[in-house]
């Protein structure tokens, strides 16, 4: 949701280091498509918690991940994205061997949690495991640097790249 194309290119070239550029572009092609849900009206609210490696991590170039850093920035400038990065320095966090997603549903017997990883995607709907994701999001929540201490941090970083 708030990745370049050259970004997403480069790290599927890693990910999928022995895969052809035929099969690489269609997988870019379905990440950057996922974009097109924050034109529609009215767009959904992204509260997205980024840890502070994603931003510091070289990706490919220093164009890659200075245009990266200026998306972040400008998304986080939109009133319906919530951008906040985890320092570093806040130490080890209950969501640090595995990323998730919440997907808020129209109500709340529809909220779901998605998780990504090399072999797939995992649906978790049961209320236990919804409270839990919901819980450490919290917390991460309020370990994570302010909006507008991220938006700074953003700045920062893409003019020393």
């Amino acid at each position: 949701m708030l990745q370049t194309r050259a970004y997403v290119t480069a790290v599927n070239r890693e990910v999928e280091a022995r895969a052809d550029e035929e099969v690489i572009q269609p997988m870019v092609d379905i990440r950057m498509k996922r974009q097109e849900v924050l034109k529609r009206e009215p767009p959904p609210h992204v509260w997205a918690i980024v840890d502070e490696a994603v931003v510091r991590r070289r990706v490919d170039g220093p164009a890659v991940m200075t245009d990266k850093l200026q998306l972040l920035r400008k998304r986080s400038r939109s009133p319906h994205v919530t951008l906040q990065v985890l320092p570093i320095d806040a130490g080890a966090h209950a969501a640090q061997s595995t990323g998730f997603n919440i997907i808020r549903g129209p109500e709340p017997s529809l909220d779901v949690v998605h998780m990504s990883s090399l072999s797939g995607a995992l649906y978790l709907e049961k209320e236990t495991e919804l409270e839990r994701h919901k819980a450490v999001f919290e917390y991460l929540r309020s370990q994570a640097l302010s909006t507008s201490d991220t938006t700074r941090l953003l700045g920062t970083l893409a003019k020393e790249f």
